[in-house]
Parts: C-alpha cells; structure tokens; sequence
C-alpha cells in the first residue's frame, strides 16, 4: 500500500470519527454526515492546495511545511493584525469622536470576521503563482 493511500485511508477515518463525535453531541445525522463529508473534503484538498509539502515518506502524514509556506502564512498573520487594528481604530474614533456612544456588541465581532477575510484573502493572493 503507498504513502498516498494509507494518507486516505487515515484521513477517512478521521473524518467518520468527526462525524460520530457529532452525532453523539446531540447532532442529527445528517449534520453530522455533512460535518464528516465536510472533513474528507479539506483533507482532500489539504495535499493540493499549495499549502503544504507533500513528503510521501512521511506514511500516513506526508503534510510539512516550508520556509516558503511559513514566511506566507506569517505576512497574511501581519496583514490581519494590520486590518485588524485599523479597524478597532476607526471604530473607536467614530465612537469616542463623531457620534459619542457606547460601542455596539456587534462591532468586535464584525472586526474579528474581518480579520479572517483579510487572512485568507492575503494568503490566497501570496500564493498565487
């Protein structure tokens, strides 16, 4: 059995062990069929993705990381940190200046969703070829 098949296999069985996890948490099995379908996707995906260095002698876990993938991964981490902040601090002069008030609940959430957009938008774009 090669390196390649023994990867699916395990990640197959991760994924049915996400699955029962799940549905016994209380989720119907549908939910936690679509949570399982969901996680064999990702680890489908995961070797082809540009993220990883595939090292098939590693058996049943070929994915490293490079310095290439590091210093990507590290600048889309300062880019949000950047957006992030940027946003934090246009919020707190419109609220602290313009239209003094309290600061809406939703606002740090929306900056966090924000925060993970800018992420994957910046990795995506640095690992563009």
């Amino acid at each position: 059995m090669t390196s390649r098949y023994r990867y699916y296999i395990v990640r197959a069985l991760v994924s049915a062990a996400f699955g029962i996890v799940f549905a016994l948490a209380g989720l119907p099995w549908w939910g936690a069929l679509i949570v399982a379908v969901g996680a064999f996707v990702l680890f489908l995906w995961a070797p082809r993705s540009g993220r990883y260095l595939v090292q098939p002698e590693g058996g049943a876990a070929p994915l490293r990381h490079d310095e290439r993938t590091a210093a990507i991964r590290n600048q889309a981490a300062r880019n949000e940190f950047a957006g992030i902040m940027l946003a934090l601090a246009a919020a707190t002069l419109y609220f602290g200046l313009i239209a003094p008030g309290d600061l809406p609940v939703s606002i740090p959430s929306l900056t966090l969703a924000l925060g993970a957009v800018i992420y994957f938008v910046s990795d995506h774009w640095l690992r563009r070829p």
